[in-house]
C-alpha cells in the first residue's frame, strides 16, 4: 500500500513540473503580467495630465512668454469663493486691495481657481480681473499679471480646512485677520484661524 501511495505521488510531482514549464515556455521572454488597473491607457493619460500641468507652469513663469498664453492650454478651473475661520469671504477689489467682508454676495468675492499644476493653483478675481499675490514684502493684493507670486500651494489640514502657502515665499500663507483686513505674510503661521478656510463651489 504504501508504495502505491508513494508513486501516485511521484507521478503527481512529475506531472505538476511539466505543467510549470509548458506555461513558462509560453509566455515571451521579458514580458510581464499586467495588473488589472495598469493598462497602457491609465499609464497615459497620467502622463499627459502632468504633461499638460507642467506646460502651464512653464508658460507662466517663463518670462519669454505670453504669461496669459497658460490659457490657451486646457487647465482645470472651477468657479467659487473662499470664507475665512474669522468669518469673513475673501475680496480681490477693483483697485487691487485684498481684504475680507461679511457680504457674501459681494461680486469681488467670486473667484476662479485655475490649476497650474499638482496641488499648486491660482486664484483669479472675477470681477476686478486681478490675481491673488502675495508681494515680496508680504503684501496680500491683487494684481493684473500672473506670475510665480501668483501661484500657491494648497494644504488640506485636519479639521477640514484648507490653506494656502505661497509658492515663491513658502513660509508665508494667506491671512485674514479679526477685524478683516489681510495679514502680512511674515506674520502667518499654519494652524492660525486666520489662515484657514473652505471653499464653495459655484
Amino acid at each position: 500500500m504504501y508504495k502505491v501511495v508513494l508513486t501516485n505521488g511521484l507521478w503527481w510531482l512529475l506531472l505538476s513540473i511539466i505543467v510549470t514549464i509548458t506555461i513558462c515556455e509560453s509566455v515571451p521572454e521579458g514580458s510581464q503580467r499586467q495588473r488589472p488597473g495598469s493598462g497602457s491607457d491609465q499609464d497615459s493619460e497620467v502622463e499627459e495630465t502632468n504633461d499638460t500641468e507642467q506646460e502651464i507652469y512653464r508658460r507662466l513663469t517663463d518670462p519669454h512668454v505670453d504669461k496669459s498664453s497658460y490659457k490657451k492650454v486646457g487647465a482645470y478651473l472651477r468657479t467659487g469663493k473662499l470664507f475665512n475661520r474669522n468669518g469673513y469671504v475673501l475680496r480681490i477689489n477693483a483697485d487691487g486691495t485684498v481684504d475680507g467682508t461679511t457680504e457674501r454676495n459681494s461680486p469681488f468675492a467670486r473667484l476662479e481657481f485655475h490649476s497650474v499644476g499638482t496641488g499648486l493653483l491660482m486664484m483669479l478675481g472675477i470681477a476686478s480681473q486681478r490675481y491673488l499675490s502675495i508681494s515680496d514684502k508680504g503684501r496680500l493684493q491683487g494684481v493684473v499679471e500672473p506670475s510665480r507670486n501668483t501661484v500657491f500651494r494648497e494644504v488640506h489640514e485636519t479639521n477640514w480646512y484648507h490653506s494656502y502657502f505661497s509658492y515663491e515665499h513658502s513660509r508665508w500663507l494667506i491671512g485674514i485677520k479679526k477685524n478683516g483686513r489681510a495679514k502680512r505674510g511674515q506674520l502667518t503661521r499654519i494652524g492660525q484661524k486666520s489662515t484657514q478656510f473652505l471653499i464653495t463651489y459655484d
